[in-house]
């Protein structure tokens, strides 16, 4: 088998037991595990399950979680794997980034 890795994601009504999907890549036979979560708590149980049952090795978080939230899902792996979260740029900060301010 290859890497498994996963994304995670935060918003209103979502639930991790319903909103999730996995693609598996057929040539390398990585696979993607993809969640939808209401909470930071609820993301904490779904990375720890995925690490400890499904032998992800990579999580990426979206930016709902913050890097509070990022700590967070740290702690709940026990710093056992890589986790990342999408931070956002505010307005400004891409102006800037784009030369236009």
């Amino acid at each position: 088998m290859g890497t498994i890795w996963a994304f995670i994601f935060k918003g209103e009504g979502n639930n991790s037991e319903i909103d999730k999907i996995v693609m598996d890549h057929s040539t390398n036979h990585d696979r993607l595990l993809v969640y939808g979560c209401e909470t930071v708590e609820e993301g904490c149980k779904v990375a720890k399950r995925i690490v400890e049952e499904e032998g992800c090795t990579l999580i990426e978080l979206c930016g709902g979680f913050g890097a509070e939230g990022a700590k967070e899902v740290i702690r709940a792996v026990e710093g056992k794997v890589t986790v990342g979260y999408i931070d956002y740029f505010s307005k400004d900060e891409l102006q800037k980034i784009l030369g236009k301010a």
